[in-house]
């Protein structure tokens, strides 16, 4: 995934985005704008196009080479891999196009303790599965309980090429500050046996 990343975020180190000598043109992936933005970043006044017509930016984006390459990447990821862990021979329903984060450091949080559960456009039987582009650690990661009501938050630390399945749409959590040097880049889906969905 880090090559597509690289083409969708218009870089070859992911992680010193934060570093990069910002330009006149805006990203072409919408995280990215939103990204400079929420880590208090002033972005150049050519920018701002992209930041009024968002709803335009993110259709020029999701019908670009670099997204086309990283769906058929996804799909071929979520038949391939994910399946075998939990489909066990049944049907998997799952979220296409995931969702893409980034998070530069910055003094400022992004979101607050939450189940997905929280939101009602969330069933009760999915399974979360986090993806992260970069090395992650510390308060650069997802903060995480180990099981519903526990509270006992730690940063999940992966490198490159691991994954994380947990239970979302139970278990609280979220993203504090990041204080390192490092920008994280991720993406997340859920998926669910069909068999779970029902008459939801």
């Amino acid at each position: 995934f880090d090559l597509i990343f690289n083409d969708m975020f218009e870089t070859s180190n992911l992680a010193k985005l934060h570093l990069a000598n910002l330009e006149d043109l805006p990203p072409l992936c919408p995280t990215l704008l939103r990204s400079y933005h929420a880590a208090g970043v002033r972005r150049p006044r050519g920018w701002r196009q992209a930041v009024r017509r968002q709803d335009a930016h993110v259709r020029r984006f999701r019908q670009s080479g670099p997204f086309q390459r990283f769906l058929a990447v996804y799909r071929a990821f979520v038949n391939e891999v994910i399946l075998p862990v939990v489909g066990h021979g049944e049907e998997l329903l799952f979220q296409c196009p995931p969702t893409l984060r980034c998070q530069m450091p910055s003094v400022i949080a992004m979101g607050s303790p939450h189940r997905d559960s929280d939101f009602d456009a969330h069933h009760g039987a999915e399974i979360n599965f986090w993806v992260p582009v970069t090395k992650v650690w510390g308060s650069n990661s997802l903060q995480v309980e180990s099981e519903p009501g526990k509270q006992d938050f730690h940063p999940l630390e992966l490198e490159y090429g691991e994954f994380v399945v947990f239970n979302g749409s139970q278990c609280l959590h979220y993203t504090m500050p990041n204080s390192t040097d490092s920008v994280r880049v991720s993406f997340d889906f859920r998926v669910i046996p069909k068999s779970a969905v029902g008459n939801w």
